[in-house]
């Protein structure tokens, strides 16, 4: 118990000696959180602004069909279509 103890007086000691490698721990971390922070928003403007096309087929139009569409549609991230040009959008179509 005592070995263990000295061993950690000793790394303590040696820790706070060393000013650069005490300010590298705190540093350390810091720089990482604002490095993803920043990888991660821009990943998130190039989902903003590009949207997915999506093909929507309800054909019994009922209040599920209705609620996932509502869903996609408020989730912004979809461009629904129902009617492709001038027909109709049907089963053989999609």
């Amino acid at each position: 118990m005592n070995r263990l103890l000295a061993s950690i007086k000793k790394e303590f000691l040696v820790l706070v000696r060393d000013w650069a490698g005490l300010g590298l721990i705190f540093l350390m971390p810091v720089v990482l959180v604002l490095v993803m922070t920043l990888i991660q928003d821009a990943s998130f403007r190039l989902m903003d602004e590009s949207r997915i096309t999506l093909l929507y087929l309800d054909e019994d139009q009922d209040t599920l069909g209705i609620r996932v569409k509502q869903g996609l549609e408020k989730a912004g991230y979809f461009e629904i279509v129902t009617s492709p040009g001038t027909g109709k959008l049907d089963e053989k179509t999609v």
